[in-house]
């Protein structure tokens, strides 16, 4: 849509942000990334390409967190972002 304002797509972002239908994911650089996948997932980040990959872990999801985590109050969820470089990136 060549005519959409950037302000236009930024308050809509920030829209749907506030109302948790996406989520924001912090990865590398400057650039802000959002995700609309609500299910319990995790993201391996290429620190080459800046490609996010959307991945499920059971082990993350059921492991014991450390008391350095927990010391702080009682989790209600965890994400794991792993950073790396790609298949694509690796060659």
């Amino acid at each position: 849509m060549p005519t959409i304002s950037f302000d236009t797509v930024y308050r809509t972002l920030s829209f749907l942000e506030e109302h948790d239908l996406i989520s924001r994911v912090h990865a590398t650089g400057e650039r802000v990334r959002f995700d609309g996948n609500h299910r319990p997932h995790h993201h391996f980040i290429c620190t080459s390409c800046g490609r996010i990959i959307d991945f499920e872990s059971e082990e993350v999801d059921e492991m014991t967190l450390p008391d350095g985590a927990t010391k702080h109050g009682t989790a209600a969820s965890r994400q794991l972002q792993v950073y790396g470089i790609c298949r694509d990136c690796e060659g």
